[in-house]
């Protein structure tokens, strides 16, 4: 009995062992990444850093310099404390009375993913530091395993595939972001959505279909919602190509041929939405009152669009840590990733015309001229969607696409260029895997390096590094509700950079 399932066990790993190396090598790098807080010597947080700017806790002085990703400690804690108080209580989390002067509708809100099933079931097991510490870390690694997957699907090979993963789990847009739940999650999402409606344009099942827009459903509510619609708009239409492509092989269309053609693009919209009607529904019913307002075509070109410098930094990126326009338009994903996207450009194969399209889509997006005065003016909701510079997140995903091509096609030529000496080959196999796994480590690393400098310090697991109790917050509470807990939530807490006097 032992042997049988010994046998089944080794038969069924047997053709997986390149998906389960990489899957394995994804979580390494994590695990050496956030070794501190994995050993719980640290918490992966920006409240340390931000309490020092927010009273009452900024009476005791900023005891790191102010972070960009203050949103984390701002927003996230607290609704994760909320919902995981809700949890408790055997109710969803419908408002969170303690933010925003007077409190908002936090199930419905567009931008913390309450509907999200990984985000409910981490909230009602951890705490929220933690939750948030296991929330950022999944999604991070599965940006890099769905990235790896699309590549796999496009026929390159095993070291490329990891290459691009890496290459995304770690780039500048990622790490950047890792902080802030609602927008690491379209990190993870965007390469997810692609692979998914690829998978679905080439298999032609319904299950296929339903579990595209199952992914491309969750997009939507599993953080910043304006984000997770532009990434799922860009899978559809990548799905509308691939379904008339796949109709044109067998000759012109007709219009009816076009029709039919299509047709699986709008089953699949809509099977996302009866899908996450129980998020979405809320989320279209406030909408009309979220903070977010519509602006002005001269207010966007004003300050809301990417400088040109953009593009250079995807050559060469800011140095950390990067101000804010920089910050909203990260797109490194690595030098060598760069310049083998270079080469990828060039490549006839599947995935080149997606990554081409990616970059040159969203560079013209988000930039000053006709591009973004198109989308501005055509495109739903994105007089709400800003700044404009965010969709620098689909460039450096598109590079990083056309790198990994890139990294495939250059294999391919020193290949062909040395078949000359056959007897040579493994030889010269070998020492091209060598060599290109070293260029991917290097840029691995770099990569980690830059995002570790972009983000706020890692901080002591202990007490005072997460809002702690001070005797203000105590009274409060006590006279509330004579009640004393762990998590106070956002009594009273005011900015110390808005007040006169403040740091």
């Amino acid at each position: 009995m032992k042997a049988a399932v010994g046998n089944a066990i080794a038969a069924w790993i047997r053709p997986r062992r390149q998906h389960l190396g990489a899957a394995a090598l994804f979580a390494g790098v994590l695990i050496l990444l956030f070794a501190p807080v994995f050993a719980g010597a640290k918490v992966f947080t920006d409240t340390a850093t931000q309490q020092g700017y927010v009273y009452p806790w900024a009476a005791a002085g900023p005891t790191a310099p102010f972070a960009l990703q203050s949103d984390q400690a701002d927003l996230s804690m607290p609704a994760l404390a909320v919902q995981e108080r809700a949890y408790d209580a055997g109710e969803l989390p419908h408002v969170d009375l303690y933010s925003y002067g007077g409190g908002y509708p936090l199930y419905a809100d567009l931008s913390t993913g309450q509907a999200y099933p990984p985000r409910m079931l981490l909230a009602w097991l951890f705490q929220p530091v933690d939750a948030h510490f296991l929330f950022t870390v999944a999604h991070l690694w599965g940006a890099a395993w769905f990235t790896y997957l699309l590549l796999r699907r496009f026929g390159t090979r095993w070291l490329p595939a990891v290459a691009a993963g890496l290459a995304w789990m770690l780039g500048s847009w990622t790490t950047g972001w890792m902080q802030l739940a609602p927008v690491v999650v379209q990190s993870a999402a965007l390469p997810a959505c692609l692979w998914a409606v690829h998978r679905a344009a080439t298999r032609t099942t319904w299950g296929s279909r339903v579990l595209a827009a199952a992914v491309l459903g969750a997009s939507v509510v599993a953080g910043h919602a304006l984000m997770g619609a532009v990434t799922a708009g860009v899978a559809l239409v990548y799905y509308a190509a691939l379904c008339v492509g796949a109709g044109r092989r067998h000759g012109p269309l007709s219009p009816r041929g076009w029709l039919r053609a299509i047709a699986p693009v709008p089953l699949v919209a809509a099977g996302a939405f009866a899908l996450w009607a129980v998020a979405l529904l809320p989320f279209a019913a406030a909408a009309g009152g979220s903070a977010r307002a519509p602006l002005s075509w001269a207010d966007m070109r004003h300050d809301q669009l990417a400088s040109w410098s953009a593009l250079w930094h995807t050559l060469w990126p800011a140095s950390p840590p990067v101000g804010l326009n920089d910050f909203n338009t990260l797109t490194f994903v690595g030098l060598p990733m760069a310049l083998a996207a270079i080469i990828g450009l060039t490549c006839r194969r599947p995935g080149a015309a997606l990554g081409r399209w990616l970059v040159a889509g969203a560079a013209v997006a988000m930039l000053p001229g006709p591009g973004s005065w198109f989308l501005f003016h055509v495109v739903p909701l994105m007089d709400v969607y800003r700044p404009y510079g965010r969709l620098a997140m689909y460039l450096g995903f598109g590079v990083v696409v056309l790198g990994g091509l890139g990294i495939d096609r250059a294999g391919d030529r020193v290949a062909a260029r040395l078949r000359a000496g056959r007897g040579r080959m493994p030889r010269i196999r070998r020492s091209w895997f060598v060599a290109a796994a070293v260029i991917v480590a290097a840029n691995t690393a770099h990569l980690a390096w830059y995002g570790v400098r972009n983000n706020p310090p890692l901080a002591p697991r202990e007490a005072a590094s997460v809002m702690p109790d001070t005797p203000y917050v105590v009274a409060l509470r006590h006279a509330a509700n004579g009640a004393s807990g762990e998590w106070p939530g956002r009594v009273a807490a005011l900015s110390a950079t808005e007040l006169p006097g403040g740091p």
